[in-house]
């Protein structure tokens, strides 16, 4: 049988043969790390030694993606394509732990621990704690970004179909729940006063700027953000206003 994420980056590069000669959106959506945990010899042969089973499936199937990305981007170095072309790669949530990280059987195919870690941060993923919902966020676009900078400013998954739309030169969805995130770092004015929205089950979240008011059932938090990333300081009775705005 065939690496299920190796299918994934062949059907990409195929996309990309077939439409590499006009303006094309490709979304991937890498099944990985993800349960049922499957890998092949290739990628499990990489991460030897003493760990959980777990985990070195999820290794070995993010070393799959890597490879593919890595791929992907060299094919369109060749077609010529590369340095005009503007890359997002974005994880979609925070790990499943189930509190235990269980090395449970890889045979069993239900949800379970996906052998990822959160750490440092506080949760895991359906919660909208850090631990859920902050991610990896990169953007590669040699022809317009220069390589090896760092943003804090927070931005969303949403914000991709709206920036891709206006870079297009087509007019601002507003179906498209999201802002064009080089507005965003060009004005820090408006990045620090865009609220940016969760709900997720008996969960509602809202960041402004450092500021995060979240609700979790009759729970109610606020952290700053910018010194407590980690979320283990409850700011709500310091800064009752700012709670208040938030909650609104």
């Amino acid at each position: 049988a065939r690496d299920r994420l190796d299918i994934q980056s062949d059907a990409a590069l195929a996309f990309i043969e077939r439409n590499k000669e006009a303006p094309f959106f490709l979304y991937l959506a890498y099944f990985a790390p993800h349960v049922p945990l499957e890998s092949s010899d290739k990628y499990l042969s990489r991460f030897p030694g003493d760990m959980p089973e777990r985990r070195r499936y999820a290794l070995a199937m993010i070393s799959a993606v890597d490879e593919g990305v890595g791929r992907i981007r060299e094919q369109l170095r060749q077609e010529g394509l590369l340095e005009d072309t503007l890359i997002f790669f974005i994880g979609d949530n925070g790990a499943p732990l189930k509190i235990t990280m269980e090395d449970i059987p890889l045979s069993f195919k239900g949800g379970a621990w996906d052998g990822s870690m959160n750490t440092p941060l506080n949760g895991e993923k359906g919660m909208l704690s850090e631990g859920g919902v902050r991610v990896p966020f990169l953007m590669s676009w040699p022809d317009k970004i220069e390589p090896n900078q760092i943003s804090d400013v927070p931005v969303s998954s949403l914000d991709v179909g709206a920036t891709a739309v206006e870079l297009a030169g087509l007019e601002k969805d507003q179906a498209l729940h999201g802002e064009n995130i080089f507005e965003l770092l060009k004005d820090k004015r408006l990045a620090s006063e865009r609220p940016i929205y969760w709900r997720f089950w008996n969960q509602a979240a809202v960041r402004v700027d450092d500021w995060k008011y979240l609700r979790a059932g009759s729970h109610e938090f606020l952290f700053d953000l910018k010194t407590d990333k980690e979320e283990t300081h409850n700011l709500i009775a310091a800064h009752p206003a700012r709670a208040a705005e938030l909650r609104a």
